[in-house]
C-alpha cells in the first residue's frame, strides 16, 4: 500500500458518546495547523450507543478523517488491529479514545519521531492522575510485567501513545485482541532488538464517560501472561534475554 500520510492516528471508541465528539475535535484544531501529515482513523469498537453517528457527524468533508466499524466488540487490541490495517501513514500511531491524551504532547512526539526518524516511540506518564483504581491497575501490571519480562527495556507499559514505523509494524505480527496488545508489541519489538525511545507526557483526566479497566483487566492480564510463556517459553531464557 503507498504510504500517503507521515502518521496514521488509530483511536478506537467503545460506547464513547459523551466525549468522542471533544476527543477528535482537540485532536483536529491541533493537527490542521501543525504542518504534520496525519490522517485519523476513528474506529467505532462494536459500541451500542450513539459513538459511530457521532464520528460520522464530526468527520463531514475532513478527507484526513476516517471511520471503520467493528461490529462486535472483542477488546481494545481488536479495535486498534482493525484500524491499524487500513492505516495509509508511515508511521502507525496508537492512541486512547478517552481523551486523556494531551494533543499538543501527541503533536511533539510525532515531531521528534519524523526529525530523528525513529523506528518505535511511546509516551511515560511521571505524574498519574487518574483515577485510584486505574493507578493501582497500572502499577501492578507494570511491576508484574518488569519480573517476568526482566530484559524488556521499557517503562509504563500501557502508556500512549505508541508510534511504531511501518517496517516494524509488519514485522510484529500482532495478533492481541485486547489490553495485551501494548506488552505484545513491547516484547516483539525487543526481541527484535528495538527500544522505545520514551517521551514523557501529561494525562488529563477522563473528559467523559467511564473507564474500561475493570478488575476483569488483572485476570485477562494473568491469563495473557501465562499463555505467552506457555506458546513462547520463559523470557529469561530466550537469546539475549
Amino acid at each position: 500500500m503507498p504510504e500517503q500520510f507521515d502518521f496514521s492516528i488509530v483511536i478506537p471508541f467503545y460506547n464513547e458518546e459523551t466525549g468522542v465528539r471533544q476527543v477528535l475535535k482537540e485532536m483536529i484544531d491541533i493537527i490542521e495547523p501543525s504542518g504534520l501529515s496525519i490522517e485519523i482513523i476513528a474506529v467505532d469498537n462494536g459500541s451500542k450507543d450513539q459513538t459511530g453517528k457521532i464520528i460520522q457527524e464530526v468527520i463531514l468533508d475532513r478527507p484526513f478523517l476516517k471511520k471503520i466499524r467493528v461490529n462486535v466488540n472483542e477488546g481494545y487490541g481488536w479495535g486498534q488491529l482493525n484500524g491499524m490495517r487500513r492505516a495509509q501513514g508511515r508511521w502507525i500511531v496508537m492512541s486512547h479514545g478517552d481523551g486523556q491524551l494531551q494533543p499538543r504532547d501527541l503533536i511533539k512526539i510525532l515531531q521528534e519521531v519524523r526529525t530523528r526518524n525513529l523506528t518505535f516511540a511511546k509516551g511515560v506518564r511521571p505524574v498519574r492522575t487518574e483515577g485510584a483504581w486505574r493507578r493501582i491497575v497500572s502499577s501492578c501490571y507494570n511491576i508484574f510485567f518488569s519480573v517476568i519480562f526482566p530484559g524488556v527495556n521499557a517503562r509504563d507499559i500501557n502508556s500512549p501513545p505508541k508510534v511504531i514505523e511501518r517496517g516494524l509494524f509488519e514485522k510484529l505480527q500482532l495478533t492481541s485482541k485486547d489490553w495485551f496488545i501494548d506488552a505484545e508489541i513491547i516484547i516483539k519489538a525487543s526481541r527484535l532488538g528495538v527500544a522505545p525511545v520514551e517521551f514523557p507526557i501529561e494525562i488529563a483526566r477522563r473528559c467523559a464517560g467511564e473507564s474500561h479497566v475493570k478488575i476483569s483487566t488483572i485476570f485477562e492480564f494473568l491469563k495473557n501472561i501465562a499463555l505467552w510463556l506457555l506458546t513462547n517459553g520463559r523470557p529469561w531464557m530466550t537469546n539475549g534475554w
